[in-house]
């Protein structure tokens, strides 16, 4: 038996209503939204900024020369002296001492970071405290003396410091032979002052 549109039951006819109502809805609700977005438009501009941060570097270069001119910032002899041993004073600068003698040799430094160096923590040290001494020249001890370091160094900036051993004129027959070590160590703190 055919059905037709009349004696359909009620509940046919609701749904194809209510479905509908909720093409139409749907249909209202896009047409909104477009709405919406064409109104509530507006025009905008951007600001960027872009940029990076670099630690600094540190380096302080040495070198070893008789005179407190000999060396310039752009002399291939600037070496990297980060430990012990790797600069060395000619052997003989300080050879072969004789009483009433004054021998110098010069110690260069060399900012080649990007910021300002405090020199701090010099230090130098003797082997032999027998016959040499830091402070005290007398007949039996040769005097070692190094400049006193200036307080900072400047970015590319150099600076030249002196070693001297000086002998008494009546140093002690003893002292024949006799031999010290000298260590010189430097200290550069980076600082922004």
């Amino acid at each position: 038996m055919a059905i037709d549109a009349t004696t359909r039951p009620a509940a046919d006819r609701k749904k194809r209503k209510r479905g509908a109502v909720i093409k139409f809805s749907l249909v209202g609700a896009a047409l909104l939204g477009i709405g919406a977005a064409a109104t509530s438009a507006a025009w905008t501009d951007d600001a960027w900024f872009t940029g990076s941060a670099t630690a600094a570097s540190i380096e302080l270069k040495g070198a070893v020369s008789a005179s407190a001119d000999d060396i310039v910032a752009t002399d291939a002899s600037w070496s990297l002296a980060d430990t012990q041993g790797s600069l060395t004073i000619p052997g003989s600068t300080f050879a072969d001492l004789l009483p009433n003698e004054t021998r110098t040799v010069y110690l260069h430094l060399l900012n080649a970071g990007s910021t300002k160096l405090n020199l701090q923590n010099v230090q130098y040290t003797l082997s032999n405290t027998t016959y040499f001494d830091k402070t005290t020249l007398s007949t039996t001890k040769a005097k070692v003396v190094l400049d006193t370091v200036p307080g900072s160094l400047a970015k590319n900036a150099q600076t030249a410091l002196k070693l001297t051993v000086t002998t008494d004129p009546d140093w002690v027959d003893a002292a024949q032979g006799a031999t010290t070590n000298i260590v010189v160590q430097y200290q550069g703190t980076a600082t922004n002052s």
